[in-house]
């Protein structure tokens, strides 16, 4: 009905701000509320870094886009399509209980995800970054908290997260030096933080309630 997809059409629109801006804390961490909380509800190990990091979710983002593509022109069922996607998002669920506990990463997103990269480039064009201050000492507190495999020892030391990272914020907390913080602009850390946190909710819980009007 003409109503509904007027309705529909303003919930998506204003959210666009909030995709370009927050891609990545949405994909890796208000998405997966039930896996964060199994996550670490239980002892974790010491993240083992993958030996690559970007080539897994590039070669996932064309595997898939590829056979979605030929699954368009060949014209193939809802059927047939529906039963790829749930095997997919089952394999999903296996490597996440399988080989992201076992290497204490969030291998599911950084390896297997196919709009993993596609998040983690879209999510540059946020204002807000987290960088390390010159008063890291490379104690590798952080490397040993981020589970998205984004602060190695190299990362470190180049005072950047890599591109997996997603601003969660694990690092900041963990650090006991406070050398890692939130930046935008001239803000102070604990303000851009403060500020990058009543966003993303307020965002969310906006958008969300402007779809169900």
């Amino acid at each position: 009905r003409p109503s509904i997809n007027k309705k529909t059409s303003l919930a998506r629109g204003p959210s666009i701000p909030t995709i370009t801006s927050f891609l990545s804390i949405y994909s890796e961490n208000i998405t997966p509320f039930l896996v964060h909380g199994i996550w670490h509800s239980t002892p974790q190990r010491r993240p083992a870094p993958l030996r690559w990091r970007q080539a897994p979710r590039l070669i996932t983002l064309v595997l898939v886009a590829g056979v979605a593509l030929a699954l368009r022109l060949a014209g193939a069922s809802g059927l047939l399509a529906t039963a790829l996607g749930i095997s997919f998002g089952l394999l999903g669920l296996a490597v996440m209980l399988l080989w992201s506990r076992r290497r204490g990463l969030m291998v599911h997103c950084t390896s297997l995800c196919p709009i993993g990269l596609v998040v983690a480039l879209a999510g540059k064009l946020s204002p807000f970054r987290v960088r390390v201050s010159a008063a890291c000492t490379d104690c590798g507190a952080c490397t040993a908290a981020c589970r998205y495999d984004a602060l190695r020892p190299a990362d470190v030391r180049a005072r950047r997260p890599a591109l997996s990272c997603t601003l969660c914020g694990d690092c900041v907390g963990a650090c006991p030096h406070g050398a890692l913080g939130y930046r935008f602009g001239r803000l102070r850390p604990e303000s851009a933080r403060a500020l990058f946190l009543v966003l993303v909710v307020a965002l969310h819980a906006s958008f969300l309630g402007l779809a169900r009007i």
